[in-house]
């Protein structure tokens, strides 16, 4: 097992609990147009007060980013515990936090020139940038950037519990966040503000930040464990 990659694990774990709250509070700070998806009236509200919606976009990315160290952390941390099914989701896992990366940068970076064209366009070029941009987005639902990520959370905390890398409460607290990363796929699947700000709300200010913070603070445990180890037999 490499100390390093499990440390590397265990600080990125501690950032992405951190920035969990960030986007729990930028979610509820967003203006209620912004969240329902690309309507008429979501450009003129976002030529119009574009800071927190960017400042979210921002957040979700930088967590993707960190979340990527957190899986490779995990995996080095199980030694081949459950290998099938945790390989499998961590794969995913890459895949959904990548998306994440992909898509919140793309946001951040043409929604902001859209919606100052749209607000000063004749109408047939507002239809048009109405009705394509849902191509910003590879993941529009979350599928894979909260569903994936979600089924990852929800094997590899049930594995590393079961073989006592991480305690069992800590354990169950993964089930929760995976099942609240489940609620905001259904939330963008069917456009339900009450399953997002539910998911936002207790994902983002509770759930989530305490289960990343709680593991990365284990892995960074753990790793200590293994330094100490590796300097008794020298």
């Amino acid at each position: 097992m490499d100390r390093q990659v499990v440390k590397l694990g265990g600080r990125m774990a501690l950032g992405l609990g951190a920035i969990y709250l960030l986007i729990g509070l930028t979610y509820f700070m967003v203006p209620p147009a912004q969240l329902k998806g690309f309507s008429p009236d979501f450009w003129p509200s976002l030529a119009e007060a574009p800071a927190w919606r960017r400042i979210f976009q921002f957040a979700q990315a930088m967590g993707a980013a960190l979340g990527v160290a957190v899986v490779l952390g995990i995996r080095e941390y199980s030694e081949k515990e459950n290998e099938a099914w945790l390989g499998w989701t961590s794969v995913l896992a890459y895949i959904g936090y990548a998306l994440g990366i992909i898509d919140n940068v793309r946001s951040f970076q043409l929604e902001r020139l859209q919606s100052v064209i749209y607000v000063a366009a004749e109408p047939a070029v507002k239809a048009s940038i109405v009705a394509n941009a849902a191509i910003y987005n590879l993941d529009s639902m979350g599928v894979l950037g909260f569903g994936a990520v979600g089924l990852w959370v929800l094997v590899s905390s049930r594995t590393l519990a079961a073989a006592g890398k991480i305690p069992a409460a800590l354990g169950w607290l993964g089930l929760a966040t995976a099942v609240l990363m489940g609620m905001v796929v259904i939330g963008f699947a069917t456009m339900n503000t009450a399953f997002l700000s539910v998911a936002a709300g207790l994902g983002g200010f509770v759930v989530a930040p305490s289960y990343f913070i709680w593991l990365g603070l284990s892995l960074n445990k753990a790793s200590g464990k293994m330094a100490g180890a590796a300097k008794k037999r020298r």
